[in-house]
C-alpha cells in the first residue's frame, strides 16, 4: 500500500513539474523528503536543475550478523536486495540516476550501490540533522554506571548482542534501561532472565521524547548495536547530550559518527561484536577521565551535524549544482 500511495504521489507530481518547468518558474528542483535510492523521482523531469537526495536504503545487515535475525528478518533481507535489482529495470529509474549534475547520498551504503558512471556527482550528505546545545551548557560527569538503549524492539537494532556484552561485564555496578517497544521484547525479556540479570536491566517502554531527553542529559553510557540503519537518530540525540557511544559501524550511523575517536564496534561474526563491545564498556567503566574524553569527543563530532552547518552546505550545493 505505501508503494501505491508513493506511485500516486509521483503521477501528481509528474504534472506540476512539467507545467513549472515550461514557465521558468524555479532555479532547481531538490527531492528532499520521501526519497529512497530504490524509487525514480518525476523532479528529474527537471534535467539539469535537479536535485536527488540525500537518498538511502540500499544498506544490507553485514553477512556474518544475518545469523541474528528470525524467518521473517531473513526474508525481508532477501526481498530488499532482490527488489533493489529489480527496481533497476525500470527505465524511470535510470532517468533519475542520469538526471541532474548533484545526488546526495546519506551513507557510504547507498553510494556503493549506484552505478560507477554517476558516483562522480554524489556527494556523502547525512539525511538527518541535530540542534546542538551551547558549547558553554554545563554538563555533568558521565554516568558510568548507567547503560542506555533506544529504539525498536526487533532482532535488526541488535539489543540482543547488547545484552550479551552486558553479561560480560557483569562484575561492575550499572543498571541498564531498555527504552522501545516491538515485537522482539519477549525474546529480549527471555535473555535478561536466563542470564539473571532482572535486577539490572529495565524494559520501559515507549516514553515521551522530554523524558528521554532529560534522560540522555544524564550522560549515560549509550549503547546502539543496530545491525542495518540508514538513520541514527538517537544516536545524535545522545551525541549531543554528550553521552559516551559504544555503536556498530554501519550505514547511517557510520556516516554520521564515524569519526568519533572510540566506540566504534567493527561489524563482524556475533561473538567478535560482543567481545569488542565488552573491551568498550569495560573500558568506560574503568576509566572516569577516557568516558569524559569519549563523551565529550562525539559532542565534537555532532556540531558537525548540526541544522545551521547543514545549511550551509546547501547554499554551497545550489550554487554548485
Amino acid at each position: 500500500m505505501p508503494r501505491l500511495y508513493y506511485l500516486a504521489w509521483q503521477a501528481s507530481l509528474c504534472r506540476f513539474v512539467l507545467r513549472s518547468v515550461r514557465c521558468g518558474r524555479f532555479d532547481r528542483y531538490h527531492h528532499v523528503t520521501y526519497v529512497s535510492a530504490r524509487f525514480p523521482s518525476p523532479l528529474a523531469l527537471a534535467g539539469r536543475r535537479f536535485v536527488w537526495g540525500p537518498i538511502g536504503g540500499l544498506g544490507r545487515v553485514p553477512k556474518p550478523l544475518r545469523c541474528l535475525l528470525d524467518a521473517r528478518g531473513r526474508v525481508i533481507e532477501s526481498v530488499r536486495g532482490v527488489m533493489a535489482l529489480v527496481d533497476r529495470l525500470s527505465p524511470l529509474w535510470w532517468a533519475t540516476v542520469c538526471a541532474g549534475r548533484r545526488i546526495l547520498v546519506a551513507d557510504d551504503d547507498t553510494l556503493a550501490g549506484l552505478p560507477g558512471f554517476v558516483q562522480s556527482k554524489a556527494r556523502l550528505c547525512p539525511a538527518v540533522g541535530i540542534d546542538v546545545p551551547d558549547e558553554r551548557s554545563i554538563m555533568p560527569a558521565v554516568n558510568r554506571g548507567l547503560i542506555v538503549m533506544i529504539g525498536q524492539l526487533t532482532a535488526r537494532k541488535g539489543q540482543l548482542l547488547a545484552l550479551q556484552a552486558l553479561s560480560a561485564v557483569r562484575d561492575y555496578d550499572w543498571q541498564a534501561l531498555v527504552i522501545g517497544e516491538g515485537e522482539g521484547v519477549t525474546e529480549l525479556q527471555s535473555t535478561v532472565e536466563a542470564q539473571s540479570l532482572t535486577d539490572r536491566v529495565t524494559f520501559t517502554g515507549t516514553l515521551p521524547r522530554s523524558e528521554v531527553q532529560q534522560l540522555l542529559a544524564r550522560r549515560p553510557i549509550f549503547v546502539s548495536l543496530s545491525l542495518r540503519d540508514s538513520g541514527g537518530m538517537a544516536l545524535l540525540e545522545a551525541a549531543a547530550a554528550g553521552c559516551p557511544l559504544v555503536f556498530l559501524g554501519v550505514g547511517g550511523p557510520r556516516q554520521l559518527m564515524g569519526s568519533v575517536a572510540d566506540g566504534i564496534i567493527p561489524p563482524g561474526d556475533p561473538e567478535d561484536v560482543i567481545h569488542a563491545t565488552v573491551t568498550v564498556l569495560r573500558r568506560l567503566m574503568d576509566d572516569a577521565d577516557y568516558a569524559e574524553l569519549a563523551g565529550r569527543d562525539a559532542l565534537r563530532v555532532v556540531r558537525t551535524l548540526d541544522w545551521n552547518s547543514k545549511g550551509d552546505a546547501l547554499r554551497w550545493l545550489y550554487g554548485d549544482a
